[in-house]
């Protein structure tokens, strides 16, 4: 999944860009969670309940989430990496 803004996509559908040009590594969303993985999860866990209910009890979950602190952490598996290479 890639976050691109409105002009961007009128630009691609006029074709003044390529689709190339939006799937650059600055584009690409990281934490891209929505109902729809909720209804799969709930699904792989055989979980028989009601899906708007789920989403509203995870969403409601994750008001104080810091996902700046989630990105965070996850960086931290790319400083060791670069640590390993040294």
């Amino acid at each position: 999944m890639y976050l691109v803004m409105d002009s961007e996509l009128e630009q691609l559908a006029r074709g003044e860009i390529r689709v190339e040009d939006l799937t650059i590594p600055e584009n690409q969303a990281l934490i891209t969670w929505s109902g729809d993985d909720i209804k799969m999860l709930l699904e792989k866990n055989n979980l028989k309940f009601d899906l708007q209910e789920a989403v509203e009890i995870v969403s409601n979950a994750l008001e104080n989430c810091d996902c700046a602190m989630c990105v965070s952490c996850a960086f931290d598996c790319v400083k060791d990496k670069v640590k390993e290479e040294m």
